[in-house]
């Protein structure tokens, strides 16, 4: 099922997607297979400090991406949204931070991705 998934979005025109705080080798690598698939075009949202030694892990050369530096995953979880809601990017992907850090950044009134539908969690 998931070969077939992946088989159907490889016709659509790859998304733009911020990927915040990909600080883990599950996060970085799901986002550059993602990218190799050519399913989407990452934008890597994250402290320097943490991100150069796990793409040095995963042999991954980040000079092929664009990236955005920034000093903790709140930041990087705040910036994402902030593209969302600009329209400067078409979806967002979570990575190694809480959940509660980003549903604080989406949930802000003013800067957040908020409308006056109800968040659910399903």
């Amino acid at each position: 099922m998931a070969q077939t998934f992946l088989t159907r979005c490889q016709d659509l025109p790859k998304i733009s997607v911020a990927v915040f705080h990909p600080c883990s080798e599950e996060a970085l690598n799901g986002a550059i297979e993602s990218a190799q698939l050519a399913l989407i075009e990452p934008i890597l949202i994250a402290p320097e400090q943490k991100l150069l030694p796990i793409a040095k892990q995963c042999n991954v050369d980040l000079s092929k991406f664009t990236f955005i530096n920034v000093p903790h995953s709140h930041a990087a979880a705040e910036m994402a949204v902030k593209y969302a809601k600009e329209g400067k990017v078409d979806a967002l992907m979570k990575g190694s931070l809480h959940t509660d850090e980003l549903m604080t950044e989406v949930i802000k009134k003013e800067a957040g991705l908020r409308t006056e539908r109800c968040i659910d969690r399903v």
